[in-house]
């Protein structure tokens, strides 16, 4: 079963039973704000109502006629329901008591049921909610988003009355805190020093299983929180929390030398070290010589650098003549008006913009060419109304040349002069005498002549 699946029958059976609407609460809304939601493997429904327990119920019996489940109701009200590795859990709709006067202190003086549970709830981070299509995120004490912000892990009411509401709630701090690298809010570690029996209200296994958890996820700061609360002669002892117990004796580990790396971070197990530290890494120069220019001609066998320069530079005697002599060669080699000259001396007609005007002093230049817009010769675009000087400015024109019409006697005697079967074989030019030559033929007298048609190829062999 999908996990779109199972939200959308938990939200369809609420619809049938007429029960509030359901919402995520607990780890998932913290971790969909943080972005770090990855994987699911646990999901905690609630309604913030006593229908909660009957919502529970009839998606045991649904999901109990697909799957092999297990359904479980612990000793807090909550129900679990099993389905394979993968578990659902509904809230128990748990309230503190005499929660509508203690709201009252905090300015709350008509509370919904929504801010009767989730000021009940342990911590501030944890007290979010969020809708079953996963998109929208709601913070009912308004301080949830502020404080996962400030990566601070603060308790929604006062501590005196939120950690004594619930056995596991101190613990569930130094675990919350090394699992999301938060900071344990000063007022909690004030209360936990002042009350430190507050932690012996969990019992002993999950004492043991919080604890292992939080030095499993970060040892470091589990160990400064344990020695900010003076909780080791509080807590059990076990296998995992054996080896930074010992270190603790050996050495008070403070906040100065949690913060530098100390108490577990390079060393995880006070045993003794089974490498050798590295030297140190001295960072030396790459060359022990001054940095050398491109136009350096040391070239010495042995020693650094950049090998032989420029192959004229043994033409001068000094570095600073062959770095003038180089600066006058290029000195009038890039300019940007020789460009711009050049590119406007021949201006072509179809890059010519007929939408662009510019007034120029006198010379009026109504519709030039974009580059050439400044320039003198470009006064007037090649349209008509214009003078036929203006015109004829860079090229020829014959429409002032009266068109005539082709005279017959002209024609006849272009056809008596050429054969229409070729132009092979004319002698002379086109006035020559027709008397004078043999007669048109279709033979090319050059053909088989080198390109000046003075000898055949096969004679030029025979000299």
């Amino acid at each position: 079963m999908k996990l779109h699946e199972l939200l959308s029958m938990i939200q369809n059976i609420s619809n049938q039973i007429g029960s509030p609407e359901p919402m995520v609460c607990g780890g998932i809304p913290r971790d969909r704000y943080m972005q770090k939601l990855f994987n699911v493997s646990d999901l905690d429904i609630t309604n913030c109502d006593k229908t909660i327990h009957e919502l529970a119920q009839v998606c045991g019996s649904e999901l109990d006629k697909k799957y092999n489940i297990i359904r479980k109701t612990h000793d807090d009200g909550h129900h679990s329901i099993y389905i394979g590795s993968f578990k659902v859990d509904f809230s128990s709709n748990f309230n503190i008591p005499n929660i509508d006067s203690i709201l009252k202190q905090y300015h709350i003086f008509n509370p919904t049921n929504i801010q009767r549970e989730m000021y009940s709830r342990d911590f501030t981070c944890n007290a979010l909610l969020l809708s079953l299509d996963f998109k929208h995120i709601k913070d009912p004490t308004n301080r949830g988003i502020k404080d996962i912000n400030r990566k601070k892990i603060v308790t929604c009411l006062a501590p005196e009355i939120t950690l004594l509401a619930n056995k596991n709630r101190v613990s569930r701090a130094i675990y919350l805190s090394s699992k999301l690298d938060f900071d344990i809010d000063n007022s909690i570690i004030d209360f936990v020093i002042k009350n430190p029996n507050s932690i012996k209200i969990a019992n002993t296994k999950t004492l043991s299983e919080k604890l292992n958890f939080a030095f499993l996820k970060d040892p470091d700061r589990a160990m400064f929180n344990i020695s900010k609360m003076n909780l080791w002669s509080e807590i059990p002892i076990t296998e995992v929390i054996k080896p930074y117990f010992i270190k603790m004796q050996k050495g008070t580990t403070t906040k100065l030398s949690y913060y530098q790396g100390a108490g577990g971070v390079n060393e995880p197990t006070p045993k003794k070290k089974k490498y050798k530290s590295d030297k140190t890494t001295v960072i030396q120069p790459r060359f022990k010589e001054p940095l050398y220019k491109n136009y350096d001609i040391y070239n010495n066998q042995g020693e650094h650098s950049p090998g032989s320069g420029y192959h004229d530079l043994v033409k001068y005697k000094s570095i600073s003549d062959f770095l003038k002599a180089r600066r006058k060669k290029l000195k009038n080699k890039y300019k940007s008006a020789s460009l711009l000259k050049l590119a406007i001396d021949f201006p072509i007609d179809k890059y010519i913009d007929p939408y662009i005007s510019s007034p120029v002093g006198d010379n009026s230049v109504e519709k030039a060419n974009q580059i050439g817009i400044f320039d003198e010769y470009l006064t007037q675009d090649d349209f008509e109304g214009k003078s036929v000087d203006n015109l004829n400015f860079g090229r020829d024109y014959i429409d002032d040349i009266p068109n005539k019409e082709p005279i017959d006697e002209n024609i006849e005697i272009l056809l008596d002069k050429y054969d229409p079967n070729g132009l092979y074989g004319l002698y002379g030019d086109i006035d020559s005498n027709q008397e004078e030559s043999p007669g048109p033929t279709n033979i090319n007298p050059f053909y088989g002549t080198t390109d000046f048609g003075i000898n055949m190829y096969e004679d030029k062999w025979n000299i």
